[in-house]
């Protein structure tokens, strides 16, 4: 995807080396145990119906425990940073394990279902071959959950208001690919596509304005490319939806055996 100027209301924003991954602490970790608390309340909406647990529903307590895991981690990361001798820690330097691109999203595909849900459908794509993640799968999980809870909130907004130009349900799809030394996360939405004062509140460091529809999440997420050496644009189009592009790259010529687009 090639960049255009932001009064085309397309914008790039390149890594800004002060940026630090502690800058995505505190107020962002709460905001992001938050999400995933919601999510994890539908879950037990679902729970209490009655049947619910019988054999064909049985993934809703896989998933559930997955929500609890991933609340929990976060929770513990803030408490951790509430030390004021802790010594902080840019993203990128986090403990990676080699972990497979497919299989951290895999694990979490069922978390960003429910933060999808009930009005807006989610697809993801792996492409095959993919390097090693080049940093924490952590960091991979909070960016997809604060893109996509702020992509269902607007499509959630906009189905609601019964626009008469909307001609499908809500969708975000989440695709990965590779390619030359570089990891690229592709995430699309139908809605109503983000307003350019919102695309350039997004890519500007410092704060985001109080009150803008995903302030905070926009946030972490700028924060947590740069502080990866990512980089991040932005493609919208008014009443068309909204297209997010973020390219790391990897320095790991090693490839996955996958064989095929995996599909979830």
């Amino acid at each position: 995807m090639q960049a255009s100027p932001l009064s085309s209301r397309a914008a790039r924003y390149s890594d800004h080396p002060g940026i630090c991954f502690a800058e995505t602490e505190g107020p962002g970790l709460a905001h992001d145990a938050g999400n995933l608390l919601e999510a994890l309340m539908l879950y037990c909406e679902l729970l209490d119906v009655p049947g619910v647990l019988r054999p064909e529903h049985q993934h809703y307590a896989r998933e559930l425990k997955l929500i609890s895991e991933r609340s929990g981690a976060l929770i513990r990361r803030l408490l951790e940073g509430l030390n004021e001798n802790r010594v902080r820690t840019p993203a990128s330097k986090l403990k990676s394990r080699k972990l497979s691109v497919a299989a951290v999203v895999r694990s979490f595909t069922p978390v960003l279902r429910s933060l999808a849900a009930p009005e807006t459908a989610l697809s993801v794509h792996v492409a095959p071959g993919l390097p090693s993640l080049p940093f924490a799968g952590e960091v991979l999980e909070r960016i997809l959950v604060n893109l996509t809870r702020n992509a269902a909130t607007a499509l959630g907004a906009h189905y609601r208001g019964g626009d008469a130009d909307r001609k499908s349900p809500g969708h975000i799809d989440i695709a990965l690919r590779g390619g030359e030394g570089i990891l690229t996360l592709v995430i699309t939405d139908n809605g109503p596509g983000m307003p350019e004062d919102v695309v350039a509140a997004f890519l500007q460091p410092g704060p985001v304005p109080a009150g803008m529809l995903g302030s905070i999440g926009h946030k972490v997420v700028r924060d947590l490319v740069a502080s990866t050496g990512g980089r991040l644009e932005i493609t919208a189009e008014p009443g068309t939806g909204t297209t997010l592009r973020i390219d790391w790259p990897t320095f790991d010529a090693r490839a996955s055996s996958m064989e095929g687009v995996a599909t979830w």
